[in-house]
């Protein structure tokens, strides 16, 4: 009997993974932009599954486990010239999982719309419920939106909440944002006017900058697809 390996039982590294490869990179840039400009749920599914089955061994698990790790995923994520943001590109991955784990009959008459909202339901159970009844229904996203507050809301117990205080982080991205913000005025012919020494110096500390900031944008971007829509706000291409 032959045994057919799962994704997970592939070899160690993943095309691309543990360091940059540039020609596919520039490949699946290409491609998902080709892909893209056709439109529809369709074209969501198709670069969903052009990612997972080009970088992630065909299997969704190994995009949520493995991504932040992914050189080349990374840098095609990150990519300027790709058409559509990195956050768009998670929710094809999202649509292309979802639309494998549900009935045909259901996973066929959601748009696009039905299928952002879901990505935010992390049990599989109630996802596949909300659904089935958008479908019987004939829900629309709005309405499918304002059933799943409903659904996943927080029971109402009586205690009054205030706003948690800010972790750290938050506080110092928008240090960050505040120093970038005063960056934006500064005159271009003062950084020409920079010592050879300093100006390369200060090309090095941008480059990582932007590298760091590129791959917590990704996290941030994953971590909202497990938010209650309730909560959360439609990120912009």
């Amino acid at each position: 009997m032959t045994v057919t390996a799962r994704p997970t039982d592939l070899a160690t590294a993943l095309p691309g993974e543990t360091s940059l490869d540039a020609a596919l990179v520039a490949e699946t840039v290409a491609a998902i932009n080709a892909t893209w400009r056709a439109g529809g749920l369709e074209t969501a599914r198709a670069v969903g599954a052009l990612v997972v089955e080009r970088f992630f061994g065909g299997d969704p698990a190994n995009a949520h486990s493995r991504k932040r790790h992914h050189a080349s995923f990374q840098a095609v994520a990150a990519s300027p010239d790709l058409l559509l943001s990195a956050s768009s590109l998670w929710y094809c991955v999202a649509v292309y999982e979802q639309y494998q784990q549900l009935p045909p009959e259901v996973a066929d008459q959601l748009t696009v719309e039905h299928y952002r909202v879901l990505s935010h339901v992390a049990d599989p159970a109630m996802r596949a419920a909300l659904a089935e009844r958008t479908v019987s229904e004939g829900l629309t996203s709005k309405a499918l939106a304002l059933l799943t507050a409903e659904t996943t809301a927080a029971p109402d117990d009586g205690v009054r909440r205030g706003r948690p205080p800010l972790p750290p982080v938050v506080k110092d991205l928008r240090h960050l944002s505040t120093a970038v913000g005063k960056l934006r005025t500064l005159d271009r012919t003062a950084l020409r006017a920079l010592d050879s020494q300093v100006r390369i110096e200060t090309l090095v500390l941008a480059r990582q900058l932007a590298a760091d900031l590129g791959r917590w944008l990704i996290d941030l971007e994953e971590a909202e697809l497990a938010a209650d829509p309730a909560d959360r706000d439609e990120p912009g291409d």
